[in-house]
């Protein structure tokens, strides 16, 4: 499982992800509200590395204790509803774009203090 932010990087690059994409942060759902990361909550922090008309997705836990479970908002002309993203960070996980209020977004555990890379496949 990987956990340090090289990792992350070295992922990003071996997915040819080094200075071509645009960088959008998520919202992410809490307690039924859409809004941006807030480090006084049980949020995860998301952004999109969007190249050409790719989108993946990186999310990452910034607790230390607490496993934390959020739906993240992805792009809806590049990951329409039943899109299938598969965690390319070492973790063997599918995750399924679907659709609230014409909001589309996946929903996402990760562990303490790691993070997941979603790739479109």
């Amino acid at each position: 499982m990987a956990k340090q932010l090289t990792e992350l990087t070295d992922i990003l690059k071996k997915e040819g992800l080094t200075d071509t994409y645009s960088q959008y942060y998520r919202e992410v759902e809490y307690n039924g509200r859409w809004r941006l990361f807030d480090v006084l909550e049980d949020m995860l922090l998301a952004y999109s590395l969007i190249s050409g008309d790719r989108e993946i997705v990186v999310v990452i836990n910034p607790d230390c204790t607490k496993e934390i479970e959020n739906r993240i908002t992805v792009d809806r002309n590049l990951s329409p509803v039943g899109t299938k993203f598969k965690d390319i960070a070492g973790k063997a996980k599918m995750y399924y774009v679907e659709e609230i209020d014409g909001r589309n977004f996946v929903t996402v555990k990760v562990k303490p203090n790691t993070f997941s890379i979603l790739k479109a496949v």
